[in-house]
């Protein structure tokens, strides 16, 4: 007799998940959150929406989307993330008034206009984090204004590991510290491809952001453009105190000199360092201000222009170019460079591209007018001599200039070359040049 045995198998099948319109299934966004599930969607149709004093994920890990974007669809309401939205909600597509991150949550806000446009005495007008793993992507923080710190963004505490990519801070104010950002309390914190235009600051220090006890601070591939001269800037970016801090390939174009620092960082410890690299910082007061600095600093092919002074608690700093940078159209905030720039990896301290903006135009130059004034005489030749042999004298501008008798060097030949040129019938600069 033959016996058969039958092995059932359970498989467990994840249940499909839905999409919930707003308003045609949900009358509200926070009807929608509530009839949904994890892994559901909340696809809310334009419009504007009071959710009341918050809108509330309720430790959901859904999807609350906006079929148009932010330009037709608003939440009149405050964004809370609160305790146990930890497996990762997501708003996209929407203007906010505020958004709050409470304890250890993870979201991630996507494509999203911040913009509360009124004072408030409160820390982060424009967006509060608790503690969390966050990420913000392609958002705009614009108009966030506060008595307190913070303006565009607060973050405190130690578990706060935030993000930001292809955003924006504008016209954001802090009557104290950080007009974009602020954060404390060893938080980690790194931009990329971000953009800081026009931060207004009142009292104190980090008129874009604020580092006050971080762990950690990255920026890479930004930009940093404060108001005209008009507006006496208050050290553009302050580290007081952090542990590690770099920017890399960041474009810094002030007003002048009349703004009083980019990079604040007084009195740290011996263990902390920054390292600036592939950067160009142009119109300001003291490129850096260092006083009591102990701790580690690393300057690598960077490019300085208009500016006072570069130097760590009165010791000098090498590792830039004291370089015209030859952005394209500053005066209508095109900061792409000149082919001919010190930012353009041919002509680059270290053979590298320097600053946020790629090459984006030409320009003309005189072969031997080494100073820029539009003639070559011996003012020239002593400009070549300060740049060969004076460190941190300014170069030729543009650098091909200085290259009298196209040896593609500039150096004490050139020099040599020019006064004959000048006094003795010599060939003309780049006469001979194939």
């Amino acid at each position: 007799m033959k016996r058969f045995v039958l092995i059932i198998v359970f498989l467990a099948v994840p249940a499909f998940a839905a999409t919930i319109h707003v308003p045609v299934d949900q009358p509200t966004i926070q009807d929608g959150i509530t009839a949904a599930s994890d892994g559901d969607t909340v696809l809310v149709a334009a419009g504007d929406y009071d959710e009341g004093a918050v809108l509330q994920f309720l430790g959901k890990d859904v999807v609350v989307v906006s079929e148009s974007g932010a330009s037709s669809t608003k939440i009149l309401s405050e964004v809370e993330f609160g305790l146990g939205d930890t497996l990762g909600p997501v708003l996209e597509g929407f203007e906010v008034k505020r958004i709050v991150v409470g304890s250890l949550a993870n979201p991630t806000v996507r494509a999203c206009l911040i913009h509360n446009d009124e004072f408030l005495w409160i820390l982060g007008a424009g967006c509060y984090i608790a503690s969390g793993d966050v990420l913000f992507e392609e958002c705009i923080f614009d108009d966030n204004w506060t008595m307190e710190n913070g303006g565009g963004v607060f973050i405190e505490g130690a578990n706060s590991r935030v993000e930001f990519v292809s955003c924006s801070f504008t016209n954001n104010y802090a009557r104290i510290r950080g007009a974009g950002l602020c954060a404390e309390d060893h938080s980690v914190v790194k931009f990329s491809e971000c953009d800081f235009v026009e931060q207004v600051l009142s009292e104190l220090r980090g008129t874009d952001f604020d580092c006050f006890g971080c762990d950690s601070i990255v920026a890479e591939d930004c930009s940093f453009i404060p108001r005209d001269a008009g507006f006496i800037g208050l050290w553009d970016v302050s580290l007081m105190p952090v542990e590690y801090a770099r920017l890399s390939g960041c474009t810094f174009a002030g007003p002048g000199q009349n703004y009083a620092a980019v990079i604040m960082a007084w009195g740290q410890s011996e263990e902390a360092e920054i390292v600036i690299e592939n950067t160009v910082i142009s119109g300001c007061y003291h490129v850096l201000d260092l006083m009591g600095w102990t701790g580690q600093l690393t300057v690598d092919c960077c490019v300085f222009h208009d500016f006072n002074s570069v130097e760590a608690d009165n010791a000098p700093i090498s590792g830039y170019a004291n370089a015209d940078p030859l952005f394209c159209d500053p005066d209508n905030r095109d900061y792409s460079v000149s082919e001919f720039s010190p930012c353009a990896a041919a002509y680059s301290p270290c053979g590298e591209p320097v600053g946020r903006y790629a090459v984006g135009c030409t320009s003309t130059y005189i072969c031997g007018d080494a100073n820029a004034d539009g003639i070559v005489n011996i003012t020239d030749a002593v400009h070549l001599v300060n740049y060969v042999f004076v460190e941190g004298s300014l170069w030729p501008s543009p650098p091909i200039a200085g290259d009298a008798n196209c040896d593609n060097l500039t150096n004490i030949t050139d020099v040599v070359y020019l006064i004959a040129y000048i006094f003795d019938d010599g060939p003309l600069p780049c006469a001979e040049c194939p």
